[in-house]
């Protein structure tokens, strides 16, 4: 008799499904899924007719403990998807509370089926939610995927929801080319549409945000800024607005269609959010792939020196950092004594400064303001952020600032020939050749 140890996973039984073994296939997720709590099937490939059998054995069984299910990389198709639909609006899966399904193969027809099943009532518990495709195979999400979508999130059914990514929300790939002006009018009911069934549905606390891939023009830019600025989205801690180069694929622009003069308004849209305060409880700002011209990274710098973000940890830009920019941030950092984001350009493999000097001078102050900020108290409504001029601040901190200098210094020495840096007390940086 073979012990629980020696049984086959659910996933290995899945991956070697076909239709004489449905019976046994069955007959095991039968006993085995009521006491899952987790179901990961990430990559898998175990194609349409394994995540069938799964989705009939799910509306068979109740599965109070399953609270997170992985399905992407599965390549399912409409009858996966509809016998997997079909269980989520059983109320089987009633305490689920993670969903993620990214697949190739997502389109429009997944998500309108999978989208109705969500608003159903069915997965009130629903915190974290994952959908999307991929350019091949026509996998990306149009007007009728949105439109199933939005009508999930209005439903007031998912009022729970804490973190959503969406992947190619945009026109079908047959659009585009032949008929711009038709791709564009889909692409501004894709995430403009979505942004506003947010806004409407007042969800209690969405604290993650991801869009990947998605076109953004104008209408979408506009409907994320005035999104963002409503007191529902005030808990948001994580922004992703990434955009990426497929290989095989067009190139467009992140957010335009080839549209130089769009470049800023997606910059514009969030830099107006981000003035009325409302998302001081944002900690990661992902821009990847998004072309920012200097005008808007002078104004970013702005944003930060102001204090309009003042829970960022984390910022992310692939636009090249200018000699102003870098000016702009070594500013910030000095005027605005609780600016302790570290910035990153994944594109690059780390931060291309365009000199050394400014490289020493942002992570010095960056440095020093953590060590501010541990050492003294939050700082109230209303407080200013700076009660002291930075010589004045750098002067008290003299001691420990030599230190955390000192020790940074030492790691730069080592990796960097022929230059050597030393601090001021005055809390500015003076090149010293060796």
């Amino acid at each position: 008799m073979a012990t629980m140890r020696e049984l086959p996973s659910i996933r290995e039984i899945l991956e070697n499904w076909t239709s004489e073994s449905d019976s046994e296939v069955q007959a095991f997720l039968h006993l085995t899924l009521p006491e899952v709590s987790s179901l990961s099937l990430t990559s898998a490939r175990i194609g349409d007719g394994g995540i069938s059998a799964l989705g009939r054995a799910l509306q068979k069984r109740s599965c109070p403990r399953l609270e997170a299910l992985d399905l992407s990389g599965n390549e399912i198709g409409s009858t996966g998807m509809s016998d997997v639909a079909t269980a989520i609006e059983t109320g089987n899966l009633s305490n689920l509370r993670e969903l993620y399904y990214i697949d190739r193969l997502f389109g429009d027809d997944q998500v309108a089926t999978l989208a109705s099943a969500l608003g159903s009532g069915s997965v009130r518990a629903l915190k974290s939610l994952a959908l999307g495709g991929c350019w091949q195979e026509g996998g990306v999400v149009g007007r009728q995927g949105v439109e199933a979508l939005s009508a999930a999130f209005q439903s007031g059914n998912l009022w729970l929801l804490e973190e959503l990514s969406l992947n190619w929300v945009r026109a079908p790939w047959s659009n585009w080319g032949n008929s711009l002006e038709r791709s564009k009018e889909i692409s501004q009911e894709g995430v403009a549409g979505i942004m506003r069934a947010l806004e409407a549905a007042q969800l209690v606390v969405l604290r993650s945000l991801h869009f990947r891939n998605c076109s953004i023009g104008e209408e979408e830019a506009k409907a994320i800024g005035i999104a963002l600025q409503q007191p529902h989205f005030s808990s948001l801690g994580e922004l992703r607005v990434q955009f990426e180069d497929i290989e095989g694929g067009p190139t467009l622009s992140p957010i335009g269609f080839h549209s130089k003069a769009k470049d800023g308004i997606l910059a514009e849209a969030l830099f107006g959010a981000f003035k009325t305060g409302n998302l001081s409880s944002l900690k990661i700002l992902d821009l990847k792939g998004v072309e920012l011209q200097e005008q808007h990274l002078l104004e970013l710098a702005g944003v930060l020196e102001a204090g309009h973000l003042p829970g960022l940890i984390l910022l992310t830009l692939s636009s090249p950092i200018t000699h102003n920019f870098a000016k702009a941030l070594v500013r910030a950092y000095r005027k605005n004594r609780y600016l302790v984001a570290e910035l990153q350009q994944p594109n690059m493999g780390r931060v291309a400064w365009p000199n050394l000097s400014s490289h020493i001078k942002a992570d010095g102050f960056r440095r020093l303001n953590m060590e501010f900020v541990k050492s003294r108290h939050i700082p109230a409504a209303g407080e200013p952020l700076s009660r002291c001029s930075s010589e004045q601040t750098i002067l008290s901190l003299t001691g420990r600032l030599t230190l955390v200098r000192r020790t940074s210094f030492k790691a730069l020495k080592k990796s960097l020939s022929g230059n050597w840096f030393r601090c001021c007390v005055t809390g500015g940086f003076e090149q010293i050749k060796e």
